[in-house]
């Protein structure tokens, strides 16, 4: 090698064109930037590096690796706990509070019910206590859902 870049053929947001893999990293970079609105310094900190894969049909893809946010505080809503943590979620709360849970430093949980710990079945855990730092009672939440009311009119 002579110290210059070696040129591909890549497929960058649908367009098939030969660039270095650094120039496509910084085109992913600006993207990103125009995207997001940052400022460049605060995107170059999330951008770790860029890896390049070769995926179906040898169409080389670029992919740009990003730092993962780790919140110091995490809060979270649960059905029931028990008193080591152990958390169980209902309905659509299990989409993604356990992600949200597991990736804080402190997770602080709300729950309806605290019971005693062995009291759920270990396969109906749904987050394990280890990821649970608090747990505050509220026994009573208050529960904000839309409900539809229609007003009859009025006869002129």
């Amino acid at each position: 090698m002579n110290g210059r870049p070696v040129k591909r053929s890549l497929t960058l947001h649908g367009h098939r064109t030969s660039v270095s893999l650094e120039e496509a990293f910084w085109q992913e970079f600006r993207r990103l930037a125009s995207q997001d609105g940052l400022p460049l310094n605060q995107l170059a900190e999330r951008i770790d590096e860029a890896r390049e894969d070769v995926g179906l049909a040898s169409a080389i893809r670029v992919y740009v690796l990003e730092r993962a946010l780790l919140p110091e505080v995490s809060l979270v809503k649960a059905w029931k706990a028990d008193k080591s943590g152990n958390l169980i979620f209902r309905r659509t709360a299990r989409n993604f509070n356990p992600a949200v849970a597991m990736a804080g430093k402190t997770t602080v949980v709300e729950v309806e019910e605290i019971v005693e710990t062995g009291s759920f079945d270990p396969d109906s855990v749904h987050l394990p206590g280890i990821y649970v730092h608090r747990l505050v009672l509220n026994a009573k939440p208050e529960k904000r859902i839309e409900k539809r009311t229609i007003t009859e009119k009025a006869e002129a």
